[in-house]
């Protein structure tokens, strides 16, 4: 590699990354003229079980028992992974992530194999991934963004909300991508007082 020539080291780094799925790395492309910001932010990755209990450590050896009690565990950069199952419950995510680099993610980690009945983001920078999510009449809607900044809804599968399968109300630059919406009351997709969606 010429490190000279910024192709090839490019050219380099997308090779090692793909032989090296999962791993992430940081850049630090100032040529050694200012110190790297630091940017990563996972603090700690917790893990949610149908046959865990709250009362247990969150890790994988030791997982929690609902998705609330980990969301309202997480600090900026945390993660929550949900193993399959049906979890009856409607998770409220107001904690918020500081940026792009220190998003509270919940992810199923098993795409659509966790269960939920809804989800209520208000924090800023939360990412809901990978979810099936069928409301009841305790909530009526899938999931809720309501004034979170930069919330991401990805890979779900939203269906049989009575009122609608996912709205964003008052919450800017969300992102909602590669989910999977039918048989939802009212409306698919709700975008109300919202800007950069």
């Amino acid at each position: 590699v010429d490190p000279g020539n910024p192709a090839d080291v490019f050219r380099k780094v997308v090779q090692w990354v793909r032989a090296n799925p999962g791993v992430q790395i940081a850049l630090d492309c100032s040529g050694g003229k200012k110190p790297m910001a630091s940017g990563a932010a996972h603090a700690a990755s917790f893990y949610v079980s149908m046959g865990g209990s709250d009362t247990g450590s969150g890790n994988e050896a030791s997982p929690w028992r609902t998705i609330q009690h980990a969301g309202d565990a997480m600090a900026p950069g945390d993660s929550v992974l949900v193993g399959a199952g049906a979890y009856d419950e409607i998770v409220r995510v107001a904690t918020d992530g500081t940026g792009e680099s220190a998003r509270l993610v919940i992810r199923s980690r098993v795409v659509r194999g966790a269960h939920v009945t809804g989800f209520v983001v208000t924090g800023d920078y939360v990412t809901i991934d990978g979810f099936d999510v069928e409301a009841d009449a305790t909530n009526w809607v899938g999931v809720v963004v309501n004034g979170g900044a930069h919330a991401e809804i990805r890979n779900c599968y939203v269906h049989e909300c009575p009122m609608g399968g996912i709205s964003i109300t008052r919450a800017d630059y969300a992102v909602v991508i590669a989910n999977v919406l039918h048989h939802n009351g009212q409306s698919g997709i709700a975008l109300v007082a919202s800007h950069g969606l």
